[in-house]
């Protein structure tokens, strides 16, 4: 009887073993898989110069749905800022965006127009880039999902990219300071500004 025990017990132990070992195989498994997406996500999220951003559909704040591709078709170059209405830094450069439109000519004159996607519910979008909606060369669309951030497997916002008139990527930035802004606009920021100044040799 005792021989029987001793059995029954060292098979328990073999199993849990067994188990053990199966256990750690999976996690180890689960571990390298997600290392591999993560790898994956940070390639993805870093575009190349060239590449061609995918299409996407959103509406502005008065409802109408405008994709991306609708809007290349103005033959302009553009900046496609990917915010936040709880982001203080994306306010800030609504504020900057705000400021280039105003100027003689606004946006168009420099041949860019600005898409600024910005995730939040309509209200809030409103409340942070109401200012942004009667300037000509910019459209406001509200992606109360962060549907373009996940398509473009964006890690944190803000988001800002150049693209030419075909959506091919020119430059980008994981966090469009207005320095990045007027040197992607070759344009001088404003003299009363507590920007460091850029050089004139970037400007030209």
């Amino acid at each position: 009887m005792t021989g029987l025990w001793l059995v029954v017990f060292l098979v328990q132990w073999l199993l849990l073993i067994v188990l053990y070992c199966i256990v750690f195989a999976i996690l180890r498994y689960l571990g390298v898989l997600q290392s591999r997406l993560g790898q994956a996500s940070v390639r993805v999220t870093r575009f190349e110069a060239g590449d061609k951003v995918s299409d996407f559909t959103l509406a502005d704040l008065a409802g109408q749905a405008l994709s991306l591709g609708q809007l290349l078709q103005r033959g302009r170059k553009v900046l496609l800022l990917l915010l936040s209405a709880s982001c203080t830094t994306c306010r800030a450069i609504v504020a900057q965006l705000d400021e280039l439109a105003s100027r003689p000519g606004g946006l168009s004159a420099l041949g860019w127009m600005v898409i600024a996607v910005i995730y939040g519910q309509p209200a809030e979008v409103r409340l942070m880039a109401g200012t942004l909606l009667e300037r000509e060369g910019i459209t406001v669309l509200v992606d109360a999902q962060a549907l373009v951030a996940r398509s473009y497997l964006v890690a944190s916002i803000p988001v800002g990219l150049a693209l030419d008139e075909n959506g091919h990527v020119l430059d980008q930035s994981r966090n469009p300071g207005p320095n990045w802004l007027y040197l992607t606009l070759r344009v001088a920021p404003p003299d009363h500004s507590l920007l460091p100044r850029i050089p004139i040799a970037q400007i030209q």
